[in-house]
């Protein structure tokens, strides 16, 4: 599935802050809600045939979705998860020059994008192997 980031705002139609059960209609495919730990206020759902995982907060609304395979993370015309670490580090700071590099992938808090690419550290020409897309906030909890 393409998903076209609106950065710091959500994915094709579907915004930050939208609650699960409008979440779930609007994909309109199969999912399996989860906790990653115990603590979580609210499950996540996976879409396997999207490649997405959503998150949501303690009232069940969507705070992040992060992307892997097959999923398409779109950013204008570029696709996050197609590029090379080093090309989309480049897209992100064209849009963010405060996008931070480290040994894991980027982070573009202002565009509410992150990169995992954890072979980056040794290898530019490594792959992307998940986008996340956040909202304003999210990691300063």
């Amino acid at each position: 599935m393409k998903f076209n980031i609106r950065p710091s705002v959500g994915f094709d139609q579907i915004d930050f802050g939208t609650p699960v059960a409008e979440v779930r209609a609007r994909m309109g495919t199969t999912f399996e809600s989860f906790k990653r730990t115990p603590e979580q206020a609210f499950p996540a759902d996976y879409f396997p045939e999207d490649g997405a995982f959503l998150y949501y907060d303690a009232q069940g609304q969507l705070e992040a979705v992060e992307l892997a395979s097959p999923a398409q993370a779109r950013i204008g015309e570029h696709d996050l998860l197609a590029l090379t670490f080093k090309e989309s580090l480049a897209c992100l700071k064209r849009l963010d020059p405060d996008t931070v590099a480290d040994n894991s992938g980027a982070n573009a808090p202002a565009l509410g994008i992150g990169l995992w690419s954890p072979l980056c550290r040794g290898d530019e020409a490594a792959p992307v192997e998940a986008v996340i897309i956040f909202r304003k906030g999210y990691y300063g909890r």
